[in-house]
């Protein structure tokens, strides 16, 4: 819910940034200013479920399907960039210590 409201608020954000760059004049700003903080307390407020409601009739069902492939191959992608920085991680430590025994005994594990 929160991440919907967050969303829909950056959106709102872009379009009000077009919105005072197209339109100069004061008595639609007010319009559009009355209109966003309507929008913002309908998304907001508990008894609403503003936010709630555009993730469950709008954001779910149309942008859900087209972005499940994404999530499972980005799953997948952060868990091979995972398993690679642990392996290097281990390597690392394994040559400190390698570095820090005595020469006899470099020669004896290296072999």
């Amino acid at each position: 819910e929160w991440l919907q409201f967050w969303m829909l608020g950056g959106v709102m954000f872009m379009v009000t940034t077009w919105v005072d760059d197209v339109i100069a004049d004061d008595r639609i700003d007010d319009i559009w200013f009355g209109s966003l903080l309507f929008s913002f307390f309908w998304l907001y407020f508990p008894l609403t479920c503003g936010a709630m409601l555009v993730y469950e009739n709008i954001t779910q069902p149309l942008l859900g399907p087209c972005f499940r492939p994404l999530q499972e191959r980005m799953s997948n992608v952060i868990l091979y960039i995972y398993q690679a920085l642990t392996n290097a991680t281990h390597l690392y430590f394994l040559w400190f210590f390698f570095i820090l025994l005595p020469a006899g005994s470099k020669r004896a594990v290296a072999v």
